[in-house]
């Protein structure tokens, strides 16, 4: 399949794959901390839930910004290690409305870079002059469905095992091992441009 022909396909498949265990295992927990944890009753859980409306606005204007950067990389990686400090933040709240500010200033980037990454794949696909663009966007986008679909599986597992604490541990490790993945592909992506150039000389 063409997506396992380059590097650069199979780092965005697996950011992919990661960015979707790393929300979908948080969301459901992060409803678990803030029942049994902060005591909020389902109303407040509820109104919790508008906190991911900030996303769009934040995933526009970092839209906006990339198009201005030489690379589109590091602002993945930047975004993932500002949503990993927020799973560490949001463990730390000592009440409902701390929680609901952390996850306006924090989780409001989630957005960014799955948007990012297809912005990425769109800048590949324009250098290699992909004409499969299509199967590998559906391949690509498939990881996040993937990794959407195991994400309470694991979470759940874990949250079972070790209580509270480790329900805010599988978030932490999912964006951990999402932000070195960000980081080998723009690694990647430079490594495969540099070839590019020396072979044209």
């Amino acid at each position: 399949m063409q997506v396992w022909r380059h590097q650069e396909y199979r780092s965005l498949l697996l950011i992919m794959v990661l960015s979707g265990l790393s929300v979908s295992s948080y969301v459901p927990l992060v409803t678990l901390f803030l029942v049994r944890t902060l005591g909020v009753g389902d109303t407040s859980v509820g109104l919790f839930t508008l906190t991911f409306l900030a996303s769009p606005l934040v995933g526009i204007l970092a839209g906006r910004l990339s198009d201005r950067l030489p690379s589109r990389v590091p602002l993945i990686a930047a975004a993932a290690v500002w949503v990993a400090l927020g799973r560490v933040a949001m463990g730390l709240a000592p009440n409902f409305w701390a929680a609901v500010a952390v996850g306006i200033a924090f989780g409001a980037f989630v957005g960014v870079m799955n948007a990012q990454v297809f912005a990425v794949l769109k800048d590949v696909f324009e250098r290699e002059r992909e004409r499969s663009e299509a199967t590998v966007a559906s391949v690509v986008r498939t990881g996040y469905s993937l990794g959407w679909a195991a994400g309470p599986v694991s979470g759940g597992l874990l949250a079972g095992r070790v209580g509270v604490p480790g329900r805010e541990a599988r978030p932490r490790g999912s964006s951990a091992s999402w932000i070195a993945q960000c980081s080998r592909s723009d690694n990647s992506i430079e490594n495969s441009q540099r070839r590019r150039a020396t072979i044209s000389a």
